[in-house]
């Protein structure tokens, strides 16, 4: 459970700046958010399944969350919604 609180805390603010930086519209932000948040899921399953040696904070594999995340943003960028 806390797992997916801070992924829902990390793949926001990730979202959140990606907008800050390459946001034209505010209903952006939803797509930056959900897509993030996935591919943060997608990468903290993959460093899980994986044992890479990358730093946790707890369960939550954080390097490839963040990367897996980060691929979403740019997903929902290349959309243009």
């Amino acid at each position: 459970m806390i797992v997916l609180l801070l992924s829902l805390l990390f793949s926001g603010g990730l979202a959140a700046l990606f907008h800050l930086i390459w946001g034209e519209h505010p209903r952006e932000l939803l797509w930056f958010w959900g897509l993030g948040f996935v591919g943060f899921l997608f990468g903290h399953w993959l460093g899980s399944s994986n044992a890479l040696p990358f730093p946790t904070l707890g369960e939550l594999h954080v390097v490839p969350a963040c990367l897996g995340g980060l691929a979403g943003v740019f997903v929902a960028n290349s959309f243009k919604v």
